[in-house]
């Protein structure tokens, strides 16, 4: 008898509707519902679990993208809350990237009533809060649609 890995995702024949945005997006700046995105990225076939590794005291689950894309993608994820404990993204030389690779590990802290407070920033005297839109020059929008404090 061959054991199932009760961590992946049913897979089928055909995806369901609503995998166009099914990717997992580079964890900077951004807000992701993580283990639900990761969940709907397995169903919808574009990632697969790879097995489960170590990282940091964690044996996590392994992802890597299957499908076609400018960037190959792997994921370490804590299976008890499904969130990425490590990604790794590598571009092929000729996608603009030239060959280049991102790796990070992540770190989630509870959301306690300190930690929630600290998200919560106060323009000073003498800035005003404007809405930014990305950055430019960099191959990854940092903070798109977030506010920022810049000088009057």
């Amino acid at each position: 008898m061959v054991a199932r890995d009760r961590t992946a995702a049913p897979r089928s024949a055909t995806a369901p509707r609503g995998c166009a945005g099914a990717y997992l997006p580079v964890p900077v700046g951004i807000q992701v519902n993580w283990p639900a995105q990761i969940r709907r990225a397995l169903s919808c076939s574009h990632y697969r679990v790879a097995g489960h590794q170590w990282v940091d005291g964690i044996h996590a689950i392994k992802i890597v993208s299957v499908t076609p894309a400018a960037s190959r993608q792997t994921f370490w994820v804590d299976p008890a809350t499904y969130l990425p404990v490590r990604a790794l993204w590598k571009w092929p030389p000729g996608h603009g990237a030239h060959g280049m690779s991102l790796a990070g590990d992540l770190r989630w802290h509870t959301p306690t009533t300190a930690h929630l407070a600290a998200l919560r920033v106060t323009v000073p005297s003498g800035f005003r809060r404007l809405r930014i839109t990305g950055l430019p020059g960099i191959g990854i929008a940092l903070d798109i649609g977030r506010e920022v404090a810049v000088p009057r």
